[in-house]
């Protein structure tokens, strides 16, 4: 599966899951902190699997299919030991780890980004999306393909979005493409480190309402949600 169809294929499973979403608010008291962590790490693991299968409507797994859900399980399950989450944004980022190739960097990059140590992967100040576009704080990692879209909003002239909405383009085009404020008061290594950045995590990432989708589902399983 190239990144161009992995990209789409993710998409088309998260806005599956969407439908199954329940509003944040309905989370009592009991913190993920609070509730036992191997029960909500193997919930977590179910409840992402098990909307996969569905999303792809296959009852009888391929061998590929199969080797993708164990890579999936494997993964959330090293996200949800480094990560340790105590909120409920911990663990959507948990979830959209399960499905990234960059199993161990990613958590690795949060808690080092959570403990305020340096970052080893592109970061910039402008990939701090969350206030004002409703987006979850992911210490300016742009896992979520939210993140990726108001990013790209934010840079590119309105004429130019789409050219670079579902393949991204390559360095001298999206200079190209930026608006001019932009442009103008960007310095030649940040543009760098933001294309650098955006083209990093772009095939790689996931719908935040559908990671959110999976949380609930195991929040609902641990008895964390309230009825």
């Amino acid at each position: 599966m190239n990144i161009i169809n992995r990209r789409q294929f993710i998409k088309t499973v998260s806005t599956s899951m969407v439908m199954s979403a329940v509003p944040i608010g309905m989370i009592n008291a009991h913190e993920p902190s609070h509730v036992n962590k191997t029960d909500l790490k193997n919930a977590i693991i179910e409840a992402l699997t098990d909307e996969m299968k569905e999303a792809v409507e296959c009852r009888v797994l391929s061998p590929k299919m199969r080797h993708y859900m164990d890579i999936i399980s494997e993964n959330v399950s090293y996200a949800f030991d480094v990560i340790n989450p105590s909120c409920y944004e911990d663990l959507t980022f948990v979830v959209a780890c399960g499905k990234h190739h960059a199993c161990h960097e990613l958590p690795d990059e949060y808690v080092r980004r959570r403990n305020g140590l340096k970052p080893l992967l592109p970061d910039h100040p402008i990939f701090q999306l969350e206030h004002g576009y409703g987006l979850p704080d992911t210490k300016r990692m742009l896992i979520y393909t939210e993140h990726i879209d108001c990013l790209l909003i934010k840079l590119v002239s309105r004429e130019n979005l789409e050219d670079c909405r579902y393949q991204f383009v390559d360095f001298d085009r999206f200079l190209s493409y930026l608006k001019k404020k932009y442009k103008d008061s960007l310095t030649a290594e940040e543009q760098q480190t933001i294309y650098d950045g955006i083209d990093y995590y772009f095939y790689e990432t996931d719908l935040y309402r559908g990671c959110s989708s999976v949380v609930n589902c195991a929040l609902r399983k641990t008895k964390a949600l309230k009825l």
